[in-house]
């Protein structure tokens, strides 16, 4: 919840937003008043000249704080009904670490889970050098311009997403990643990391 909206909607020259959703919700729902509406993208800088590759087995990378508006839970559950070795970290914490905790306790055979906890943010963009993962996935409920994806994106990682906030506008199916619907349940997530395990050297050089 963002106080104060028709305020800011009349005294203000211009209002900026992260992503043409942000803006057409704030049209939407407040109108226009006085303000003149722009869409400023964020951005990361480059952070390599060349995309660092893939690891030699099936790694997928998310990165949020774990509170329901991310939904790792769903995530977990995921994962666990996932039939092919994989390995899946995730960096971040919060109050629902107990819950994806209790979700991972019994995974399949070569199903791999660590949850790294928080981590400085520089540490986050090594971490993601080091691991090389086959993607960076998220399943949030709602977003604005994700700065996780633009990093994971300027490394050369393949990004999975959910259909939401401003997420289409970065993320290009078949280009740099794929998207989600905007609910995914499990078995979705599951046919979409299992196109993932199924790429040849090829075409995961086309998604970096």
């Amino acid at each position: 919840f963002l106080p104060f909206r028709d305020f800011l909607a009349t005294h203000l020259d211009t209002l900026a937003f992260v992503s043409a959703d942000g803006r057409r919700f704030f049209e939407n729902s407040v109108g226009r008043g006085r303000a003149t509406l722009e869409v400023m993208p964020l951005g990361t800088p480059a952070v390599v000249s060349a995309p660092v590759g893939r690891s030699g087995f099936l790694t997928v990378v998310s990165c949020s704080g774990l509170i329901p508006l991310k939904r790792i839970g769903l995530m977990a559950s995921a994962v666990m009904k996932v039939r092919n070795a994989i390995r899946w970290i995730h960096l971040g914490d919060g109050p629902e670490r107990a819950l994806v905790e209790s979700i991972c306790s019994s995974p399949p055979r070569g199903v791999e889970v660590t949850l790294m906890g928080q981590i400085p943010h520089d540490q986050v963009i090594e971490t993601l050098r080091r691991l090389r993962p086959w993607a960076l996935i998220n399943v949030s409920a709602t977003e604005g311009l994700p700065v996780s994806m633009m990093e994971a994106m300027s490394l050369g990682i393949p990004v999975i997403g959910t259909r939401v906030g401003g997420v289409p506008e970065i993320v290009n199916p078949g280009v740099n990643g794929y998207l989600l619907s905007a609910d995914p349940d499990p078995e979705e997530i599951v046919s979409t990391l299992n196109t993932l395990a199924g790429l040849s050297d090829s075409d995961f050089e086309v998604l970096a």
